[in-house]
Parts: structure tokens; sequence; C-alpha cells
């Protein structure tokens, strides 16, 4: 049959059999409406075109963001800032957040690390040769001699020497937040509980877009790293009376962010056993 009428209202016709239908209703169907779309979608082009805008982005899996993360930072220090009274303690929160934040990263971790069926022995704990992190840049893993690095029959690695859980602080952990490892790692002269992870504050995006007011110049948003690498260090089993971050002039301009990690007295205790079993005391 005929139909007659607009293509966005109520079109009355006849059928094929002689009936009057005048509830069929046409939206967006006709040769018009498309060719309005195609109109919109040109001119729409044309205006990004004119204003020099870019094909959008796309981001390879497992990565976020730079400008999502600066929002959700930002968002995250003026909550806490709204329920605090000072700068030591706005520091602490985001302490505790990093803290919260480096356990869950622990766990992903080693399960991304853990190690293939065919490698575990049948019974007890094997110590069996790993290289530092064991996983790197989406190769196989690879098992190399390095004391100190046990694994349970679960498959799930477990440090028992400061040094080993360090190098997996400042090139497994930092190459996945940082996409390179960290530049320095030193421990104190002076006191053998205390170590210290160093890099450039240009490498590190935590802080990128944060503007720290005059009324609080002594702020520090790299507490939420330092949060980060003492929820790790408390998550593999080496309990940390606190991680700050300082910043540090470097010759030529710009500056070094530094954790000073500061480990509690039972597993400097322990580390002591571990050498005299080595023989190395």
């Amino acid at each position: 049959g005929t139909t007659t009428g607009t293509t966005t209202g109520t079109t009355t016709g006849t059928t094929g059999h002689g009936r009057t239908d005048s509830s069929v209703s046409r939206r967006g169907t006709g040769t018009g409406a498309k060719e309005t779309e195609a109109g919109r979608a040109r001119a729409l082009s044309l205006s990004l075109k004119g204003q020099g805008s870019k094909p959008p982005t796309y981001y390879k899996p497992g990565t976020v963001n730079l400008s999502s993360f600066s929002y959700l930072f930002s968002e995250l220090i003026q909550y806490s800032q709204s329920r605090v009274n000072n700068t030591g303690d706005l520091e602490r929160r985001l302490e505790e957040v990093g803290r919260v934040f480096g356990g869950t990263l622990l766990e992903l971790l080693h399960a991304r690390n853990s190690i293939p069926p065919s490698a575990m022995p049948k019974e007890g704990i094997a110590r069996i040769e790993a290289c530092a992190g064991g996983y790197s840049g989406g190769s196989p893993l690879l098992y190399k001699a390095q004391p100190g690095v046990k694994y349970a029959p679960s498959g799930t690695v477990r440090y028992s020497r400061v040094l080993d859980i360090l190098r997996f602080l400042y090139t497994t952990v930092w190459k996945y937040l940082f996409n390179k490892q960290a530049t320095d790692l030193q421990q104190s002269n002076e006191h053998p509980d205390e170590y210290m992870i160093s890099d450039d504050e240009a490498h590190l995006w935590v802080g990128k877009y944060v503007s720290v007011p005059k009324d609080m110049g002594n702020l520090n948003v790299y507490a939420w790293l330092g949060g980060v690498v003492q929820g790790v260090l408390e998550g593999a089993g080496f309990p940390c009376v606190r991680v700050t971050a300082h910043f540090v002039p470097v010759e030529g301009g710009g500056q070094r962010v530094t954790l000073l990690i500061k480990l509690e007295e039972g597993v400097v205790l322990r580390e002591r056993v571990e050498q005299a079993k080595e023989g190395m005391l």
C-alpha cells in the first residue's frame, strides 16, 4: 500500500487490505534523516579541524591516563585536607592511603610472578634461583642465582632478606608504576636499619600537576609514595617504623625525591640471623 505523512510524526495511509492505519510512527528511518545525520557528522568534523583538535589517543592495556590520575590524586588531597588541621596530619593521611595501595599492589605483582607448576618441588620449601622481581618486559619468567628468595609450595614468592625485597621495590615495583627502575638504592652508614630509595622528581608523575600553596609550603605529596613502599614492605613481612619522603637538591638544577625507610628492630635482628646462617658474619 502507500503511506503519506512526515518521517518524524504519526503517518496515516492505507494498507493493502483497504484499512486505514493512523498509528504507525517513523523516527529517523527516511532518507532525509540519514542525510541530516551525515551533515551533522561533516559539520562536527569541520569544527574539530578548525579548532586544531587531534584524534582521540588510545592507551595500551594496563596504563592509566596521567590526567585521570592527577585529577583523582588532587581530589584525594582535597578530601584529606578537609579532615586535618595541619600539614603533618595531611601527609600521614596520604601515607595511610598509600599503604593500602601498596599492599594490594604486592598481591598483584606476586600473582603475576608466580612460579609455573613445573618449577615447583614436590615437597617442602625450595630455594629457587630467580632474577630480581621475576618478570621483565613481557618476557617469560627467568630464574637466575639470587639467594634469599624462597618459594612456598603454592608458588607464592617469599623474600627472606632485606636487600632482596628492596631490589624488588626499586626494580619491579618502580617499573610497574613509572616504567623505569629507581635511580639509586643505598643503606645508611650510621644506622643499619635505614635504607634510601631515590629517583629524580622529573621521572615521578605523582606530583606533576600538584601546586602547593604558600601556607602549606612544607607539604610533600610524595608521602603517598612512601606509604606505597611501606605497604609493600609490610605485606612482604618487613614491618617499618615509617617511610618518609624528602626532597634533595641536584647539581645543575632540579631535585631528587628520596624515600627514607626505617625498619623495625626485629627485621634487623632477623637479617643478622640470616647472615649468620650463610656465614656472612
